[in-house]
């Protein structure tokens, strides 16, 4: 999947009427398999998940998908949600098992196979699948988005801040997986980790409402 974006301004209205801009002028292309937008907190970020999630329209400019604008009525908005998965730090819910918040994200059964088994041992033999969610450690979290993922078979997935509160050891684990990952589908993360360092991933970085192939 190709997305170009072309100068592109995203702006909101907030509570007191006032306006916060988000990007402004942003103009990338992300066309390769692994890539990461870096930034600081209410940098952007995810306000560029959401852009190529189509959750939301730039106020200006535009954004491309695989030569179609967004804005063009040939886009198709169905189609293109089928090929994304979107996780965001919320994906999951507490005071259910890992099992069934997995189906609930799945629309098939889900079962504890043998492909899931050998995801799971390579990582934690101490993982769960009939843990509750909330008593999951955070890199046993990382394990269950990224098993849903791959199991979905998309073209293209999201991953708002995958690593965030993981220790150097988590983290390390979940590059693993996401290198590994990049190799079947397109893989797009939104991090403020340091410690997360994907060999190979193209990488843009947000600053002052402004999107840099560089870092600065």
């Amino acid at each position: 999947m190709v997305i170009r974006a072309d100068k592109i301004d995203i702006s909101f209205i907030k509570a007191d009427e006032s306006v916060d801009n988000v990007l402004n002028q942003a103009s990338f292309v992300i066309d390769t398999n692994l890539t990461l937008i870096r930034g600081v907190s209410g940098s952007g970020k995810s306000t560029i998940l959401n852009l190529i999630n189509t959750d939301i329209l730039p106020s200006s400019g535009t954004l491309e998908i695989d030569g179609v604008k967004t804005t063009e009525s040939i886009f198709d908005f169905d189609s293109h949600a089928k090929k994304v998965l979107y996780i965001k730090q919320d994906f999951f819910c507490d005071g259910i098992k890992a099992i069934d918040n997995l189906a609930l994200n799945y629309e098939k059964e889900m079962e504890y196979d043998e492909r899931l088994k050998d995801v799971v041992d390579t990582f934690d033999e101490s993982f769960s699948i009939s843990n509750n969610y909330e008593t999951l450690s955070s890199g046993q979290k990382i394990l269950l988005l990224l098993f849903l993922a791959k199991k979905k078979k998309v073209e293209l997935i999201l991953l708002d801040e995958p690593t965030a509160n993981l220790g150097d050891e988590e983290v390390d684990r979940a590059e693993e997986y996401l290198l590994n990952l990049a190799k079947h589908c397109q893989v797009i993360i939104a991090t403020n980790d340091d410690k997360l360092s994907l060999a190979g991933a193209k990488t843009f970085y947000i600053r002052d409402e402004e999107v840099y192939d560089y870092e600065i």
